[in-house]
C-alpha cells in the first residue's frame, strides 16, 4: 500500500514538472511581427495578403505554436483581423517563420494601400494579438514601418 502511494506520488510529481517546464518555455518564446506583403498569384487570380511572424525559441526544448490571432492596423486604423490554427513546431534553440494569409477582401486592401500612396505618409502596420504556445497565452503587440 506505500508503495503504491509513492509511486502515484511520484508520477504525480513528474508530471507536475514536467508542466511547469513547458510553461516556463513557453514565456521563454519571442514573436516578432515582422512583415506585411502582397503575394502574387498566377493567372488572373488577385494577390493575397499576407503577415509573416519571426518566433524564436531561446530554450532547450520544442515548442508547439497551436495559434495566432489578433488585428491588423495601418496608421492606427483597422485593417483585418486574422487568425490561424495550423500548429507548428519551433525547434529548441532556433527560429522559425510562421506566414498567415490575412482573410480580407482584395479589393478593399488595394483601395485602403492606395489612398496610403496618394497621401504621402509613411506607413505603419501594427498586430495586436496573442500566441497560443503549449497552452499559454503571449501577448503581441508589434509596429514594423512599411515605407
Amino acid at each position: 500500500m506505500k508503495k503504491a502511494t509513492i509511486l502515484y506520488f511520484g508520477a504525480a510529481a513528474a508530471i507536475l514538472l514536467y508542466l511547469l517546464s513547458k510553461t516556463s518555455a513557453a514565456k521563454n518564446l519571442k514573436v516578432y511581427f515582422q512583415s506585411v506583403a502582397l503575394k502574387k498569384a498566377p493567372g488572373l487570380v488577385l494577390p493575397t495578403v499576407q503577415a509573416t511572424f519571426r518566433l524564436v525559441n531561446p530554450t532547450s526544448s520544442p515548442l508547439t505554436i497551436t495559434s495566432i490571432a489578433g488585428d491588423l492596423l495601418i496608421n492606427n486604423n483597422f485593417f483585418s483581423s486574422l487568425s490561424q490554427t495550423q500548429s507548428m513546431i519551433v525547434p529548441a534553440q532556433s527560429e522559425s517563420l510562421y506566414v498567415i494569409n490575412v482573410k480580407t477582401p482584395v479589393l478593399q486592401a488595394l483601395s485602403t494601400i492606395v489612398q496610403l500612396f496618394k497621401k504621402k505618409q509613411k506607413i505603419t502596420v501594427s498586430f495586436e494579438g496573442t500566441v497560443n504556445s503549449d497552452g499559454l497565452l503571449l501577448p503581441i503587440k508589434e509596429t514594423i514601418m512599411m515605407f
